[in-house]
């Protein structure tokens, strides 16, 4: 059973759509026969929100999906289940958005890398589609699979943020967020 996780706002349901088009039977922030994709599902816990099951299933495969950290962080700040994701956040409860978001942000993609066999960009799926093919065993090309699939899925309006913005939010933890983000190959 596969699972792919990293943050929320990083492009889950649109790889969902993707998935589903090629064949696998795949859920956003639900399991189906094939497996999830879901940023819950990076930690195990008592009970998840939505429609997932618990305990969390036993998956085969991890796969680990990153979205540039300032669009992520950004969407991150509309915060949707923050309350339960806050068991995992190691910042104060009443955090502004924007600071609570970066150390989600940095929480759940440590937590994703550490299970992951194989971390890979949203914005570069072209390039990392071979080895999703040969990882996830099915035949759909890229082009395929990708045809009339928005790229705003599930998109949320939100104002951008800079570097500057997430240094003066959370300094303590701004350089392993930078460094994480230069290690995912984000400038």
């Amino acid at each position: 059973m596969l699972l792919i996780t990293g943050s929320g706002r990083s492009g889950t349901a649109y790889i969902t759509r993707v998935l589903q088009r090629c064949g696998l039977d795949v859920k956003h922030e639900a399991v189906g026969k094939d497996g999830s994709v879901s940023g819950f599902y990076c930690f195990e816990a008592k009970s998840y929100p939505g429609k997932h099951k618990t305990p969390r299933p036993k998956f085969d495969v991890i796969l680990h999906q990153v979205r540039d950290p300032l669009k992520t962080i950004a969407s991150v700040t509309t915060g949707r289940n923050r309350d339960w994701s806050q068991q995992f956040v190691d910042v104060e409860h009443d955090a502004s958005p924007l600071r609570w978001a970066c150390y989600y942000w940095l929480t759940w993609n440590r937590e994703a890398e550490r299970q992951a066999l194989w971390t890979y960009r949203i914005e570069e799926l072209s390039t990392a589609w071979e080895t999703l093919r040969s990882v996830l065993d099915f035949d759909t090309d890229y082009a395929s699979a990708t045809f009339n699939v928005p790229l705003t899925v599930n998109a949320r309006e939100h104002a951008a943020i800079t570097w500057r913005a997430v240094q003066n939010a959370a300094p303590e933890i701004y350089d392993s967020i930078r460094a994480m983000a230069d290690r995912y190959g984000y400038e």
